[in-house]
């Protein structure tokens, strides 16, 4: 399954509701670190993340997120 490669600025930059809500590129930033910790998406590059077969299937009300590991301590915030 082809993913979707998406970066921190891209999303910033291109959905201004982040900005609107007073949300800061750092913040972003921890939720894809996250995301990734729980292996939703794969950081690709820096700060380059695709989304994973589970992330989709996640998406798409396939998978139970009470059934799956939580993303490390030092990351929930």
């Amino acid at each position: 399954m082809s993913g979707s490669l998406v970066s921190e600025y891209e999303l910033y930059v291109q959905h201004p509701r982040f900005e609107e809500m007073n949300i800061s590129r750092g913040q972003i930033r921890a939720r894809c670190q996250m995301l990734a910790d729980a292996g939703l998406v794969d950081r690709q590059h820096e700060d380059i993340y695709e989304i994973t077969t589970w992330g989709r299937l996640y998406l798409r009300g396939e998978v139970d997120a009470q059934n799956q590991p939580r993303p490390r301590p030092s990351r929930v915030k």
